[in-house]
């Protein structure tokens, strides 16, 4: 069985450290398998951490962009949320739905 959350939060890596962990438990508890390919990790503002988490003893990736819901957060200085891919997907639509009239 295959199982998605949207988000852990926390303040530090050791306490994101023990949220993965619970999640692995409850995983081994309830036959539930997080996958963790499909799973980044991303600072809010700063710079990336040096610490090494894992989930289900594989080691999670840092990333500068993780995409959520259709939008693109980026870790800069202000915890952006990049629109150009979206935007750019509505003008396309827009600009087919125009060009069939």
């Amino acid at each position: 069985m295959l199982a998605y959350w949207p988000g852990l939060i926390s303040h530090s890596c050791f306490g994101l450290q023990k949220m993965l962990d619970i999640c692995y438990n409850y995983g081994v508890t309830w036959n539930i398998l997080f996958n963790p390919v499909k799973s980044h990790l991303i600072t809010c503002g700063g710079s990336t951490p040096k610490a090494t988490l894992q989930l289900n003893n594989d080691t999670l990736g840092w990333s500068s962009k993780v995409k959520y819901l259709g939008l693109y957060l980026t870790n800069d200085t202000d915890f952006k949320i990049d629109l150009s891919t979206a935007k750019w997907k509505y003008f396309l639509c827009f600009n087919n739905i125009i060009s069939s009239e």
